[in-house]
């Protein structure tokens, strides 16, 4: 436990939240285009195109809606990508559920 004389605070989004925006929305558009399985081709010195995936099937889970994952829905719904969204005050009673267009609420 903390003295009461040490001051405490809290960081909302120190510079993190682009940073986690530009890292999720890349690996999502990294399994979204199927790179992995068109590296694997490759390795295997074959060309074959593959079935793309529909954004329709394609929901991105975000643990934690507070700011960093706010920022995060924020890119993928710049991306017409659909996700839902679990925050800590759904531990509260509350829920958090998808809406069209892939807000949160």
């Amino acid at each position: 436990m903390l003295p009461l004389s040490i001051p405490l605070f809290r960081l909302e989004d120190t510079g993190m939240g682009l940073q986690m925006q530009e890292y999720a929305v890349s690996q999502v558009l990294h399994w979204f285009r199927r790179f992995d399985d068109y590296h694997a081709l490759k390795q295997q010195a074959r060309w074959q195109p593959l079935d793309e995936y529909r954004r329709e099937d394609f929901t991105i889970g975000i643990m934690g809606a507070g700011v960093l994952g706010a920022k995060v829905a924020q890119g993928l719904q710049a991306g017409a990508f659909r996700y839902v969204a679990g925050a800590a005050a759904a531990r509260r009673g509350r829920r958090c559920k998808a809406l069209p267009g892939g807000r949160a609420e």
